[in-house]
């Protein structure tokens, strides 16, 4: 995905990468899991393009605060990372660390601290080194079927559940 913007007359594109598994993949993976995994050497691959080639790899909160000082690089890629999986702990976040680069994490929030899922040390951990922490619902159900308050449930309950474990806000 790319994000256009514009600053005055200055138009910014950004390129948004979103990632699910980083790491190795289980044993008996299935096609849906093989699609959804990175190996941690392929992401550090994509990592030491963007840093060999001047690109800045950011979240999307850095982003807007750099659109708002209008300091935009004209190299910019946002990292994103659906689910709250911990091989996004595991792995991705030391080589993250390794390039300089930050991103967003998405967090279902009945799964933390679940088999495959980060606890709430380890999403405490990952803002405070300077990442953001957005919301991706509670149960992540096919939000397009629910309306009113359970729709409202599913949003608002995860918002609240991250601000909770991060003191901070959330998206």
């Amino acid at each position: 995905t790319e994000i256009e913007s514009q600053i005055g007359q200055t138009k910014i594109q950004a390129a948004v990468l979103m990632y699910h598994h980083v790491g190795p993949l289980p044993e008996r993976a299935d096609d849906i899991r093989k699609g959804l995994t990175i190996s941690a050497q392929e992401f550090e691959e994509h990592l030491k393009y963007f840093k060999e080639n001047d690109y800045i790899a950011v979240s999307m909160k850095k982003f807007d605060e750099m659109r708002e000082k209008r300091a935009v690089p004209k190299k910019l890629v946002i990292l994103t990372f659906d689910d709250g999986y911990d091989d996004n702990y595991n792995y991705a976040f030391d080589l993250m660390k390794k390039y300089n680069a930050t991103g967003t994490f998405f967090i279902i929030t009945n799964k933390i601290g679940k088999s495959e899922y980060m606890n709430e040390e380890q999403i405490v951990e990952l803002s405070k080194a300077g990442n953001e922490i957005g919301s991706h619902s509670v149960s992540h159900p096919s939000l397009e079927k629910y309306k009113g308050i359970p729709l409202d449930n599913e949003l608002q309950k995860s918002k609240e559940t991250l601000e909770k474990i991060i003191s901070d806000k959330v998206i």
